[in-house]
């Protein structure tokens, strides 16, 4: 495996880990029969910042010091999420009556991230063309399984609005370790 791939394994682990410490975080602060508040819980996303700042930069960096052709040019990727982030800001807004929230970029620019390693990866060979659209196809159904679950959470009740905030970061935890598995076994 080269460099470049070893970095996206190690900004992969971080996202678990970010994913891992938001979870942690989220069942204890929004808990409906017993949230907590306040330094007894703070202190969760102190790893979950860094794990996922570390991620970002990782992936970033494996990213760009590979020298393949991408599968789809990165340009298209980035002027991608800004209209889809735009869009998605606009209409859920006024569509659904949903407050614009920080989740709306981090799931769509996760969404991204994730289509840019794809493309890096299939570009740099370690991924067939099948084996890219399944982890595309993957990480769309995680983008809109997240978006689903932005929409619904302020129209349910408590325990529901509680088990759909957990959802997002299962299934990006999910596919980043999907995603990992898929590059050590491409790696062979």
């Amino acid at each position: 495996m080269s460099t470049p791939e070893v970095r996206l394994l190690i900004g992969d682990a971080a996202f678990v880990v970010c994913c891992a410490f938001y979870l942690v975080w989220w069942i204890i602060r929004f808990h409906p029969s017993h949230p907590a508040t306040g330094p007894r819980v703070g202190w969760v996303l102190i790893p979950a910042i860094v794990a996922g700042l570390t991620g970002v930069g990782s992936i970033m960096w494996g990213i760009s010091s590979m020298s393949g052709d991408r599968w789809i040019p990165t340009w298209m990727i980035i002027v991608g999420w800004v209209l889809l982030l735009v869009v998605l800001a606009v209409g859920t807004r006024q569509l659904f009556d949903r407050p614009v929230t920080s989740e709306l970029p981090l799931i769509t620019g996760w969404g991204a991230l994730a289509l840019a390693q794809v493309s890096a990866l299939t570009g740099e060979g370690l991924f067939a063309r099948p084996t890219a659209w399944w982890f595309v196809i993957l990480a769309i159904a995680t983008v809109v399984g997240s978006l689903v679950c932005y929409v619904a959470y302020y129209r349910l009740r408590p325990w529901p609005s509680y088990i759909d905030g957990m959802i997002p970061l299962i299934l990006t935890g999910g596919w980043m370790s999907a995603l990992s598995v898929g590059m050590v076994v491409a790696a062979g």
